[in-house]
This record gives C-alpha cells, structure tokens and sequence, in this order.
C-alpha cells in the first residue's frame, strides 16, 4: 500500500496509512523510534483488512516515512502530529492501541478527544517514562550535555533521547493524578520485559478512572509483544471490544 501525506502543525509532511471500513477506526500508535512499518502495526492492519475494520497507522514528525529529524522530536510534537492525523483522517469513535511510548501518546489523545474514544489498548504503555524510566545520573547527563544514548534490548541499534524529548514528557505527566477516561482499557504486559517494569501497569490501572480495566500478563513476554503469539492476543482483545460494532 502506497503512503498517503498530510501537513503536520510544525509543516511537516507526515505518512500514513487508512483503511476504510466498518466500526471504530483503530488508531497504532508507535513507540519510541518506531514506525508504522512494524511488526504489531503491520499485523494489525492485515487483520483489520482482512475483517473489513477501519484502520489508520501513521508516523510521527522525524519517523518513518514522516518528513523532520527525529532529533528533533519532542512528545509535544508527536501528540500534536496524532492529532493532526486524527482530526483530518478520521470521523465518528476511535479504539487506540498504543505502544510502549505510543501508549502515552494514546492517553494523552483520549484525554483530548474524549468524546470520541471507544476504547484504548495499552502494549506495555509507559507513560511518564521520562519521570520513572532514567537513573539519576542519566537525567543529569541529559541535563547537562543536552542527550543521552543508550542500547536498546535486543538490537545493535542505540537509542538518542534529547533534553527537547525529556522536557516535553516531563510536561505531560499523567501518574500523578486519575486520569479521566471513562471507556474501556485493556493492559497487556509482558513480565520479562526489561525496558517497562510489568509492575507500572498496575500502577496505570489504578490511576484510571474507568471501571472497566483488564489487564493481561504474559509472564515469558518481552517489552516488543511482537512474537505471533502476542499479537494473537491482542486481536483477541480488539476482537471482543470491537463485538458490538
């Protein structure tokens, strides 16, 4: 499928992908230095094709396909990019599934579009992990020589995070107090994921203010949640939310 564009706030051209069909559009969010090429965000738009469901994946300013420099990404942009994608692309109510940092991203969209949000599905969602997920040290190197690079589990890549990145999160911490969506979540976690302790989801459960939260462990899972098996369960989950559409 060719990428389509449209004009981001900043002026960028940004990528994406929308599949017309029945029911909710589902919106992927990717994580951090991620894209809408990935694994999860492949498969999910192959099953919604193939069931006749309305899909829509894209990239944020700097990734993918998007025009910009990822460096110069902040979490203020990408929210204002998914923005962006969701008011011009979509109509009627949105399921988000959101990974890793796009489960951020995810609330973060349901809070500003909460009339429309149907459901979200968090993939070990890591919210406020500019606040939990570095050391002391690693702030104060961000601090004081404007980013930090570190390995990324399971490949030869290294990931860059920015003073502009790290600030910008720190702007939108959602932990500290309830977050006010009242839709259905379900929380799916891999127990041996290393970049997300499996113990934050709970931490987010308790912090929403649905009623309706579900939160699946999956004890031999990794942070990715990209082996086969996963993504079964998580168009089981969508499945099941999407039933009486």
């Amino acid at each position: 499928m060719t990428s389509s564009f449209l004009k981001s706030p900043q002026g960028n051209r940004l990528a994406y992908h929308k599949l017309e069909g029945k029911g909710p559009t589902i919106v992927f969010f990717p994580g951090y230095m991620s894209n809408m090429h990935g694994s999860k965000a492949i498969a999910l738009g192959a099953w919604a094709a193939e069931k006749g469901r309305s899909c829509l994946r894209f990239d944020y300013s700097g990734c993918g396909e998007s025009e910009g420099l990822f460096i110069d990404g902040t979490l203020e942009n990408w929210f204002n990019d998914s923005l962006s994608v969701i008011d011009q692309i979509t109509e009627g109510p949105l399921v988000l599934v959101g990974s890793s940092m796009g489960g951020w991203l995810m609330l973060l969209v349901a809070l500003a579009r909460k009339k429309r949000i149907a459901g979200l599905v968090g993939l070990a969602a890591a919210p406020d992990f500019t606040e939990w997920g570095f050391k002391d040290e690693e702030k104060n190197i961000i601090q004081k020589q404007g980013k930090l690079v570190l390995p990324i589990e399971g490949s030869s890549d290294e990931a860059i995070v920015t003073k502009g990145f790290w600030e910008s999160g720190q702007k939108h911490l959602l932990l500290e107090k309830s977050i006010s969506v009242s839709c259905p979540v379900r929380l799916l976690q891999g127990q041996k994921d290393q970049e997300v302790p499996w113990q934050r989801v709970l931490m987010l459960a308790e912090k929403l203010y649905s009623d309706d939260v579900q939160i699946t462990l999956i004890k031999d899972a990794d942070h990715h949640l990209s082996r086969p098996s996963d993504i079964k369960l998580v168009i089981n989950i969508l499945t099941e939310m999407l039933a009486s559409f």
